[in-house]
């Protein structure tokens, strides 16, 4: 069984390995995402939101945090929006434009 944690979310899902841009889970199997609509990510035989704060990372097929000065306030994000204004982030994982 793979474990996928989420620490910026305070939950566990889990973890996978990234090697050469593709994801593998702890038993080596690469990580296939196919199936799974656009902001979810593949775990086992299900698909799963990625939470606000997080991204669906098409490279790695994992959800990962918003990087510094960008932000994620919904589900099943795609991408992460940079904050307005020159707006700043204390950490990476940003749920809101105001850097929560």
């Amino acid at each position: 069984m793979r474990t996928i944690c989420f620490i910026l979310v305070g939950f566990c899902l889990g973890t996978s390995a990234i090697r050469n841009r593709r994801a593998f889970d702890d038993d080596g199997e690469e990580v296939d995402n196919s199936g799974c609509d656009a902001g979810q990510v593949k775990f086992g035989d299900s698909c799963l939101n990625c939470q606000p704060g997080l991204y669906a990372n098409t490279a790695t097929q994992i959800c990962d945090a918003c990087p510094f000065d960008t932000y994620s306030d919904k589900e099943r994000s795609v991408e992460c929006t940079e904050c307005p204004g020159g707006g700043k982030t204390a950490s990476i994982g940003a749920q809101s434009k105001d850097g929560a």
